[in-house]
Order: structure tokens, then sequence, then C-alpha cells
């Protein structure tokens, strides 16, 4: 039997349900049908389709249907227990006592909890529950991942592809582009070849920049920074503290820059000022569909549905990759293709009273209006005026400014 092994280290937290101790690491049944899906696309040169073929060809396939497996065995090798840290801290008032609240769907009273950027599920859980309550996981020592196979043909390809086109070896370039557990497209559940491995290669991500840190990297002061740059791009940002602060999106921009309004403005427009559009294109849902938003203003809920409902989700094509180095994390962003199934498809826009139908774009850059990721990515993080951003957030202008120096 030819065996692999692939040292690894862990960058950024996993998130995982508090009792679930036994697994909060790096599970084989997530990671290897996204490394052989990656394979076979990388097989078939782009074609997954093609790399199936290839594959079944060469006698590296076991089952059928739909999932097609490569013949090989995965497990983790791990010499610690992981680290089990809280994510959300409890609400306290002015006197230093618990806050505590009653949860509409079932009236228990629960303790409340302070947000956390970028994950909010644990906002409605009881946190002294462990099966509600989700926590971090994070191994500070290196562990390995070991590969097994009777088809030793299959792991010495695997060691030795470099496609055409491509500058990183297999395992580094899966790495640099994949993320796990929850809220991965954010930056969390981070893991990457450990220098020590002859795998190693340094990441080739287009955009990033670089965060700071002292002795001890306080989690919260990582993904505070990369939350506010996601905001900046899709939702837009209004701060209270010390006076309103609003910052429109580079969405928003994108979109004007093609004569079209933002999504936000013309659905404010019909579903709340009774404005006449019947029409309109989705741009900001082009970076992640929400599907229902709680318009704190208005007091109401905008849902989203598709006409044909079929469509039901759609992630962040925006990857963020951070990684630690000595006393610093290097926070890469990469796009990832968008679904052509998910262009051109039409929406629902309602609240109780009102709704327009609404379209997400094509992504043909001779279409106008559309959306070309790669395009809105270099206007946005590159080229756009900064200037708004210096006078009303400053510590995010000096993010946009690392990743254009960075660029150079």
């Amino acid at each position: 039997m030819s065996k692999l092994t692939v040292k690894l280290k862990q960058h950024t937290p996993l998130i995982h349900f508090q009792h679930e101790q036994e697994g909060a690491t790096l599970r084989a049944s997530e990671v290897k049908p996204k490394l052989d899906r990656f394979i076979l696309a990388r097989l078939g040169k782009g074609d997954r389709e093609a790399g199936i073929k290839d594959a079944e060809d060469k006698g590296w396939l076991v089952g059928s249907g739909q999932h097609p497996a490569l013949d090989y065995k995965m497990k983790f090798i791990i010499s610690e227990k992981p680290k089990i840290s809280i994510i959300n801290e409890v609400a306290k008032d002015r006197s230093g006592q618990v806050e505590v609240r009653m949860r509409p769907s079932d009236k228990k009273i629960i303790n409340k909890l302070k947000p956390y950027p970028l994950f909010f599920a644990n906002m409605d859980a009881d946190n002294e529950d462990p099966s509600e309550y989700k926590c971090f996981s994070f191994l500070n020592k290196q562990f390995e991942m070991q590969l097994f196979s009777f088809k030793s043909d299959l792991i010495e390809y695997l060691i030795s592809l470099k496609t055409e086109g491509e500058k990183l070896n297999l395992f580094a370039d899966f790495f640099q582009r994949h993320n796990f557990g929850t809220r991965q497209s954010k930056g969390f559940g981070s893991f990457y070849i450990d220098k020590e491995d002859s795998l190693y290669e340094e990441i080739d991500l287009k955009y990033r920049f670089s965060i700071d840190f002292d002795r001890n990297l306080i989690w919260k002061d990582l993904f505070d920074p990369i939350d506010l740059l996601y905001k900046s791009l899709r939702g837009g940002i209004t701060e209270f503290r010390g006076g309103t602060k609003k910052l429109r999106p580079a969405i928003s921009i994108y979109a004007e820059n093609q004569n079209q309004s933002w999504d936000k403005d013309l659905i404010k427009s019909v579903l709340f000022e009774r404005g006449r559009a019947r029409s309109g294109y989705l741009f900001k849902e082009m970076l992640g569909l929400s599907t229902n938003e709680n318009w704190i203003k208005q007091l109401a809920i905008v849902t989203k549905s598709h006409k044909d409902k079929v469509i039901e989700r759609f992630k962040s094509p925006i990857f963020i990759k951070p990684i630690q180095e000595d006393g610093s994390v290097n926070v890469f962003i990469d796009s990832e293709k968008i679904n052509p199934k998910y262009c051109e498809k039409l929406f629902i826009v309602s609240n109780r009273n009102n709704s327009i139908e609404m379209s997400t774009l094509s992504s043909d850059k001779k279409t106008n209006p559309h959306f070309d990721l790669d395009e809105f990515l270099e206007f946005a993080l590159l080229d756009m005026d900064l200037k708004t951003i210096e006078e009303k957030f400053s510590s995010l202008a000096q993010i946009y400014k690392k990743i254009r120096r960075g660029h150079e």
C-alpha cells in the first residue's frame, strides 16, 4: 500500500458545537470529498466530468452515481486535544449583572450575548446548553494528513501534479483555496501546509493585507477588520459610536458606474416609498444571497425568493484566507467562480404589502448591466476613490492602502 503524508498547520479556529469535542478539528468526511472534486477538476484541466472519465479509465475510482470517489483513504494524526474557547461573550449591564432575554421561538429565558464579527448563529442560542452553543476549536501544533491507497500510480500522480498554467502543486493549491467548517468563506477554519513539509509553497492569491499583533493573537482582533472590509464591499457600514457614520458599499458604486440603481435603493423605493419601478437588478446578491433581511428602521422583514423556487442559497464568492506569520496575520482575498446557474435568474423581493421582481446579473462583460467578480474586486480594492472612506473610517482606509501597496 502506498502512503502520502502532508504536515498541516491550523491558522484560524474552526466553529463547532461544544459537545462535539472528539471531532472538533478537520474531518476526513469533510476534506476528502472536497479534495476529490479538486483533483478531478485538475485531472480534467478544469472540466470535472472529463476528469472523472480519465480517473475511471485509469481505474482510480470507487463507487458510482453523481459523486464518484477516488480510491484512497484519508485520516488525520493529531497529537493534542484542540483548545476550545467561547465565541460570544455574555452581555452585562452597567452594574455588571448578566443580561437575559426571552427567546421568541420557545419563550425560554437565555443569556444575552454580544455579537461576533461574521458569525451570527449563536445569537439565538442558549450559551449554557452545549447542544446549542457553538465554540472555537484550535490546534497549536502541526499535525498530519495521511492518504493511503493500493493504487500506487494514483499516489505518485498526486505528489507530482502541477498542471499546465498552475503555479502551485496540488496540495498547496487545494489548501490555499479551501477553508473548513462553518463560515469558511469568511476566513474561519483556515489550514495550510506546514513550512517544514516538502510540499509547502508560498500562497499565490491575488490580494492581501496584514494585521500585526503582539504576543497573543485575539481572534476578534483578526475578524473585526475582515468584517469591516467585507461590509464595505457588499452591504455598507452604519456606525453609531460618536455620532452616526455611514458608508455606501463598493457594489453600489459598481452598479452606478453601469447606470443602474443599487438594489437597496430600489427596494426601499418600491417596498416602503411606493415607487413605481416594477423590475431591477440584484447587484448585492451577486456577493451572496440573503433570503431574509431585517430592515430595522422600517420595522420590516424583506424576503427574496427565487421565482422558480429552485435557488435557496448562494454563498459569497469572495474567499478570505488568513495565514499566521511571526507577529502578524496575512489576510489573502480571492474570488471563486460564480455558478452560471445563478446568473440571470428572477427573484421576488417583498415585504408584507409590496413586491418587485428583480434579476441576478449576466457574467458576460459585453452585457450591460453585468457582474464580473474579478472586475468588481479590481475596481473596489485597487481603483475606487478612498476619499470618503478616509474621512469616515480611517482604519478601513488603512486596509485598502495595504492591499494596494501589496499589489504594486
